[in-house]
């Protein structure tokens, strides 16, 4: 599955039964921030609509490469679907546990926009300042990073 690729989102939108949109792979690797913290996201301008979530986003040559779970109901069609692979790991661990174990490090990264951060005049010349700066925050003090010694 690549960028460009056409897939036909499968379902029953709006209790409509056995319906299928055609549309255009528009990025395979799609982070939707707020939304999920552990997934990438296939976007198509394929028609996801409320009744399609759970069917299958599919390759025109039957490849099944994606669930439909995400739909936007203003500005165009624009839909998110799982990606297969990420499907594939998590199905077994549901399977086993009743529950995704996700491994998680206590810590948050952000960026520091330019106009908010400071800077010293050595970090200014060594980079192509301004620009935005990753920072790591404590996400919970008490939890490992602080325990460890890890500090911002």
């Amino acid at each position: 599955m690549q960028e460009g690729d056409f897939g036909m989102a499968m379902g029953a939108p709006w209790g409509l039964s056995r319906s299928v949109s055609i549309g255009i792979i528009s990025c395979t690797r799609r982070y939707l921030p707020d939304q999920s913290q552990y997934s990438l996201w296939l976007q198509t301008d394929a028609a996801i609509s409320p009744g399609n979530s759970g069917g299958p986003l599919v390759k025109t040559d039957g490849q099944v490469v994606g669930i439909n779970t995400r739909g936007v109901l203003f500005g165009g069609d624009m839909g998110f679907a799982v990606p297969a692979e990420a499907i594939r790991l998590v199905v077994p661990q549901l399977r086993e546990h009743g529950k995704v174990n996700w491994s998680w490090m206590g810590i948050h990264s952000s960026r520091c926009v330019t106009s908010t951060a400071t800077f010293t005049s050595r970090a200014r010349k060594a980079s192509s300042w301004p620009r935005p700066t990753p920072i790591v925050l404590p996400a919970w003090p008490a939890f490992v990073p602080a325990t460890g010694s890890l500090r911002p």
